[in-house]
């Protein structure tokens, strides 16, 4: 009953969401997701409050970073195609080098490279259920949006 009320709200607040095109609404149209998100998750993996007050600070820090990095790999990705005509292959070298440095980065600070820490908090069960709503959670977004934009 709770998955089905949980669920319910989720899609009425896609729904509504969806709605909403303005890119001013952007942000507070991410931050209902995200709040959609952490409620989805907590009840997947049963968390206590306790676990909730230890993960998410754990779960927003490795997602932050990552954030940071994958902005500042598509900075460096528009640097290079405004500069690729009159890059000499040296140039192309040193971004590519860049480029590889940053996925590098980028791969360290996953999930699952730190999974010990939030393995420590949840147990390696409920670490691999965390894995797959994410994957659910993604594959019900993306739903409501494909359904909303066959409506409209």
């Amino acid at each position: 009953m709770k998955n089905i009320i949980i669920l319910a709200v989720l899609l009425i607040s896609t729904t509504a969401i969806a709605q909403r095109g303005d890119r001013s609404n952007r942000e507070e149209r991410e931050n209902r997701i995200e709040t959609l998100f952490i409620a989805y998750v907590t009840d997947k993996l049963e968390l206590t409050t306790d676990e909730a007050a230890k993960f998410w600070p754990i779960y927003n820090e490795i997602k932050q970073e990552r954030r940071a990095l994958e902005k500042k790999k598509r900075a460096l990705i528009n640097e290079i195609d405004d500069n690729m005509q009159a890059m000499s292959d040296q140039q192309a070298q040193s971004y590519v080098n860049k480029v590889i440095a940053l996925e590098k980065e980028i791969n360290l600070k996953s999930f699952e490279n730190r999974s010990k820490e939030i393995i420590a908090v949840v147990g390696a069960k409920r670490f691999l259920l965390l894995k797959k709503s994410e994957v659910e959670f993604r594959r019900k977004m993306i739903s409501e949006f494909k359904k909303k934009r066959r409506r409209d």
